[in-house]
């Protein structure tokens, strides 16, 4: 679990890198953070849920 959350936040730091680098927009970005919260959000209570 702990990988998963270090892979979901390695993923936001590629989206914010994207935008960064022009390859997403402002549109683009805001959605996919927020997906990307939002399974680390989940990935949180799972974790805790299990704890």
């Amino acid at each position: 679990m702990v990988i998963a959350k270090g892979s979901a936040s390695e993923l936001e730091y590629f989206l914010l890198l994207s935008k960064d680098l022009k390859y997403l927009n402002e549109k683009d970005y805001d959605a996919l953070f927020d997906i990307v919260n939002q399974v680390k959000r989940s990935l949180y209570n799972l974790i805790n849920k299990i704890k």
